[in-house]
C-alpha cells in the first residue's frame, strides 16, 4: 500500500511540475548574453526549478539516522520568492516515512533558499503488542524550516541543504545535497 502511494505522490509531483528550495539563477550578464527580453533584474532567475535531494533524517526521540531521497520542484515568482513542492522518503531500521510538504522560499541572497511550510509525514512504525511486532500506519502533520545553497553549473545547481521538522512529539534534523535544475 505505501510503495503504491509513493508511486502515486512522485508521479504527481513530477506531473504537476510543484517547485524546489535551490534555485539555479543566471547572473544578470549570463541572462543579457541569451536574448534582449532576459536582461535586467526583472528577468535575471528561472522561474521553474525540479530537482532532488539526497541525504539522512535524524529524529530526536530515539537518535535513529535514516537514509532521506527527495523530488522538488519550485516555481520562483520574484527574485526573491517562491513556492514549493516536496516529496521525499525517510527509509530507517526503525521506521518508513514518506514526507509530503509545501513551502515558501525566500532568496536574501542570488543561490541561497531560506524554506518554511507546513506538511505531513505518512509513517510505517513496527510496535511490539504483546510480545509480537506489528506495524502500523500514522499520519502526523510537521513544520519545516530550513536552508539551502546551489552552486551553479550552467542551467543547474549542486549544493548542501539542512532543515528541521517539527511535530507534536520530535523534532528531525534533515540534511543532504540538493541538485536542481532551472527552466
Amino acid at each position: 500500500m505505501k510503495g503504491r502511494i509513493c508511486g502515486v505522490l512522485v508521479a504527481s509531483v513530477v506531473t504537476l511540475m510543484f517547485v524546489t528550495q535551490v534555485p539555479a539563477q543566471a547572473t544578470e550578464p549570463e541572462a543579457e548574453q541569451h536574448a534582449p527580453e532576459h536582461s535586467g533584474e526583472k528577468h535575471a532567475f528561472h522561474k521553474n526549478h525540479f530537482g532532488g535531494f539526497v541525504g539522512a533524517s535524524t529524529h530526536s526521540d530515539n537518535d535513529e539516522t535514516a537514509f532521506t531521497l527527495g523530488l522538488e520542484y519550485a516555481r520562483q515568482f520574484s527574485r526573491h520568492w517562491a513556492i514549493s513542492g516536496y516529496v521525499e522518503q525517510v527509509s530507517g531500521a526503525l521506521e518508513r516515512d514518506i514526507i509530503l510538504l509545501a513551502g515558501v522560499i525566500f532568496y536574501p541572497l542570488p543561490r541561497l533558499g531560506i524554506v518554511a511550510g507546513p506538511g505531513v509525514e505518512l509513517a510505517d512504525k513496527q510496535v511490539e503488542h504483546h510480545g509480537e511486532v506489528e506495524e502500523e500506519g500514522e499520519t502526523e502533520w510537521l513544520f519545516r524550516v530550513g536552508a539551502a545553497y546551489g552552486f551553479s553549473l550552467g542551467q543547474a545547481g549542486i549544493g548542501p541543504a539542512v532543515f528541521i521538522d517539527w511535530n507534536e512529539t520530535r523534532w528531525t534534523a534533515v540534511y543532504g545535497i540538493s541538485m536542481v535544475t532551472g527552466f
